[in-house]
């Protein structure tokens, strides 16, 4: 009976996005969680022109191991840069969905993969801290006709 509630609990704390350390055992994770940070720095273009675009809508889903999405508004600078740094608490993040929007251009969504880049500054052992990763992309819009 006790296994049961503990699974229910897992399960109700996860719908709302607690628990997410914990194990379907009878006791918490004592050791922590995998964490890490993250920079995303990015150029909007136009497309065959490569002319940035100044003020463009990026969203960020930062979509973690676990069941919530995580969004972040930023806006284009006059160079057509933007800059995303967060981290996680609890997990590490293997992807991202960028959605780019402007007036008088096709919105653009890009999925980033973080797979393939090597954490850096890995901290000691016992922290859980995987490191930094550091990317950086280049987002190309189509002018509408």
């Amino acid at each position: 009976m006790k296994n049961f509630f503990n699974k229910l609990l897992l399960i109700l704390t996860s719908l709302i996005g607690g628990g997410a350390c914990t194990t379907i055992i009878n006791e918490p994770d004592e050791y922590g969680c995998p964490h890490a940070d993250y920079i995303i720095r990015g150029n909007v273009m136009e497309e065959g022109t490569q002319k940035p675009i100044e003020g463009a809508r990026v969203i960020i889903d930062r979509a973690p191991m676990y069941l919530n999405h995580d969004y972040d508004t930023l806006y284009t600078n006059k160079d057509g840069v933007f800059t995303e740094i967060w981290s996680t608490n609890c997990g590490t993040c293997e992807e991202i969905t960028v959605n780019t929007t402007q007036t008088g251009y096709v919105p653009n969504d890009t999925v980033i993969s973080l797979r393939d880049v090597d954490y850096i500054e890995k901290r000691g052992s016992g922290t859980w801290h995987e490191g930094r990763k550091e990317k950086d992309v280049t987002i190309e819009l189509k002018k509408k006709q």
